[in-house]
Formats: C-alpha cells, sequence, structure tokens
C-alpha cells in the first residue's frame, strides 16, 4: 500500500481503465493531491501545489480543481497548472472548506465560515449565483448540488445533515443528536447513497 502525508480531507474514486478494476482513487492533501490505485494502493501521480490546499476534487474532463484561498485552481491530467484560476467571492472568514462541482452548468459550489457557516453556487468565472447562510452556529463544510437548485451540505457543529432549496428554506433532513447512544459532535464528510438515505462522517 501506500501513505498519503499532509492532512488528507477527501477521497474521490473515479473512472480510469488504464489501472486495475478501471478505477483510482484521489486523496487530497493541505499541500496538493495524490492518485492511488484502487487495487494496490501503488501511487499513480503525486501533484504538489504549495502549503493551504484545503480541496482537490476531478472533474469530468479529467482535470483537477484545487481549493486553496481565496482561488480554486484548475490543473490538467498530468498535474501541470492550465492557468486557469477562479478568484472566490469574499465571504466569512475563515478557509474554504470542500468544493463541488455540477457537469450540468459548470457551477462550483463551495463553504466557508462558521457560526453561522455559508454556502456558495459560483459560475467558472468566480460570479456568485446564490448562496446562503447554513444556520446559527452552524460551520460551512462539505455540499452537494441538489435536483432543482440548492444543495444538500453538513452543518458542523449542528451535527446535522439539511436540505436547502433555491428560496433558502432550510429543512433537517439527518438530525444526529436525535442519536443519543452516538457521541454525535460535528459533522463533516457525507454522501448520499442510491437509496436516499445519507452516510455521514462524525468527528
Amino acid at each position: 500500500g501506500a501513505s498519503c502525508e499532509g492532512a488528507p480531507r477527501a477521497i474521490q474514486i473515479y473512472d480510469n481503465m488504464m489501472e486495475k478494476r478501471g478505477k483510482d482513487f484521489r486523496i487530497s492533501m493541505k499541500t496538493g493531491y495524490s492518485a492511488l490505485d484502487l487495487v494496490d494502493g501503488k501511487s499513480l501521480k503525486k501533484v504538489t501545489v504549495g502549503s493551504g490546499v484545503t480541496w482537490a476534487l476531478r472533474l469530468p474532463d479529467g482535470n483537477t480543481a484545487v481549493a486553496k484561498d481565496p482561488s480554486i485552481i484548475i490543473y490538467g491530467p498530468t498535474g501541470a497548472a492550465t492557468g486557469k484560476t477562479i478568484t472566490l467571492p469574499s465571504g466569512p472568514a475563515d478557509t474554504v472548506r470542500a468544493i463541488n462541482y455540477n457537469p450540468a452548468n459548470s457551477h462550483y459550489f463551495f463553504s466557508k465560515g462558521e457560526r453561522p457557516g455559508h454556502v456558495y453556487e459560483i459560475t467558472d468565472t468566480g460570479a456568485t449565483v446564490w448562496d446562503t447562510s447554513l444556520g446559527t452556529n452552524s460551520k460551512g463544510y462539505v455540499q452537494f448540488p441538489r435536483e432543482g437548485g440548492g444543495v444538500f451540505a453538513t452543518t458542523g457543529y449542528l451535527g446535522s445533515v439539511v436540505e436547502i432549496d433555491v428560496a433558502k428554506t432550510i429543512k433537517t433532513v439527518v438530525d444526529g443528536k436525535k442519536f443519543t447512544e452516538y457521541k454525535v459532535d460535528f459533522f463533516s464528510g457525507f454522501v448520499r447513497l442510491p437509496n436516499g438515505n445519507f452516510m455521514v462522517a462524525s468527528w
């Protein structure tokens, strides 16, 4: 196997027919990102872009979007910079956390700030399309685009997953604090499963 030093934040599995079983996985670190073989953990690529990286996201075209305050920087399939940098709109103090991407309209999503946290949808030129608070005492973390507009997002300290529509109406869909048999403290990463359930990481 292989290890990825440097505060790993995200793991993303993606198709790569050149590798075993046709899959790789990508790990983002505070200095860049690495691609590893899904079967044996062999290091396939390691890209160093400098300190302060908070998220790396492989895009459908094979490029990688790297969140490094105050920008999203696009790197090509080989790890070379493409020259494209998206300057993020100013907002709450705190660094950008997770970023996401909607290939249907080429919009990016990112979260930042705490008490309250904030989530943004922007164009690929950095213009704000939509933004909203995640609620009192929240911290911006992971978000996924929602069908029809808006997002699903974790709220950090609130220990919840919320659904927010384009009208900015917040609906709690997972309330971790109700599960008293578990010590739910902070919701960070999550995925929405095909059956509609949520799998959430709690610190």
